[in-house]
């Protein structure tokens, strides 16, 4: 008389050990895909606010600010961090650093451009 075996076998849950692993590596990277983009979005939102507040200052004092940071209605998005690096009555350069890793941005190119390399 053969006796009748419950549950599963070796292979089988191997098999499924493998799959839940593919499944959790595709939304790991997912995931870290739509985070640095995030990041991305907030630096690019920062710099526009920061653009706005140089604007706002000039406007009343007839040269820029030299540091964006202490401005009334500037405030940075969580992580990223905000360096003036030049700034007269001619214009303002300034430097934004997020969480994410950040690529290399050239120098401004154009006259009242505001750009962001990505």
């Amino acid at each position: 008389m053969k006796r009748r075996r419950s549950g599963f076998t070796l292979i089988e849950l191997l098999t499924v050990i493998v799959i839940i692993g593919l499944l959790a590596t595709i939304a790991l990277v997912r995931f870290w895909g739509i985070k640095e983009r995030s990041y991305r979005v907030s630096i690019k939102n920062d710099l526009k606010t920061a653009a706005l507040q140089q604007e706002r200052y000039f406007e009343s004092n007839m040269s820029y600010a030299g540091d964006v940071t202490g401005l009334p209605d500037f405030n940075t998005s969580a992580g990223v961090t905000v360096t003036v690096t030049w700034s007269g009555t001619a214009g303002w350069a300034a430097t934004f650093v997020g969480p994410a890793p950040a690529g290399i941005a050239g120098p401004a190119t154009t006259a009242g451009i505001i750009t962001c390399d990505e």
